[in-house]
């Protein structure tokens, strides 16, 4: 027997919430998009950073489209659990 209670129903680790896949490559894309651009805005650009703006545009891209797919398979769950 352990002395550590069960964990609460309802604490769910972060890594398990239903929009935590989709983020990573959102967040992971907007600081590379907002990198690359301050970079161009400045005239300091060359074309591989349109080349990796463009890939970091992708990510948010994906992400939202995960994001999207995350969410209806969130609310068919919780339409199943009412």
């Amino acid at each position: 027997m352990s002395g550590t209670p069960p964990p609460e129903r309802g604490s769910t680790s972060l890594t398990e919430r239903w929009w935590w896949t989709a983020v990573v490559p959102i967040a992971l894309g907007l600081v590379v998009v907002v990198y690359q651009l301050s970079a161009m805005l400045r005239g300091e650009g060359v074309w591989l950073n349109t080349v990796i703006l463009v890939l970091g545009g992708a990510s948010v891209g994906w992400g939202l489209l995960l994001l999207s797919r995350a969410w209806q398979v969130e609310q068919e769950r919780r339409a199943r659990d009412r």
